[in-house]
């Protein structure tokens, strides 16, 4: 989590080693995958939406993290994913969760109003 932390301040800021950071992380991602772990698909699907840009893979990686882990973080994931992704059908679980739960969190509440067109 440190690294993508790490890569993601290097991005925003424009840094130079902003790509290397994300070859590390990619790196370490096959790594795990050649293992068998799936334990990080919460940061798989970081990488692939906010450093990539690979608004389709990190949908889909969201919606695998959503299977198996259901915090708010993984929540705002998935809505953002699907918003980038151009797929908001995709958001539903999450939409269903919070009604279901009667969640407040405003940046939940903030992507759920852009799913549903009103912001």
């Amino acid at each position: 989590a440190l690294l993508l932390r790490r890569a993601l301040a290097a991005a925003a800021l424009g840094l130079p080693e902003a790509a290397a950071l994300t070859a590390r992380l990619l790196d370490r991602l096959a790594e795990a995958a050649r293992r068998g772990d799936d334990t990080h698909l919460r940061e798989a699907a970081r990488i692939h939406l906010e450093l990539l840009g690979d608004a389709a893979r990190g949908l889909e990686l969201a919606e695998r993290n959503w299977a198996v882990s259901r915090e708010v973080e993984d929540a705002r994931l998935l809505l953002a994913a699907s918003l980038a992704a151009g797929r908001r059908d995709a958001a539903r679980p999450v939409l269903d969760w919070i009604a279901a739960t009667g969640l407040r969190h405003a940046a939940l509440d903030a992507l759920a109003r852009r799913i549903a067109g009103q912001g």
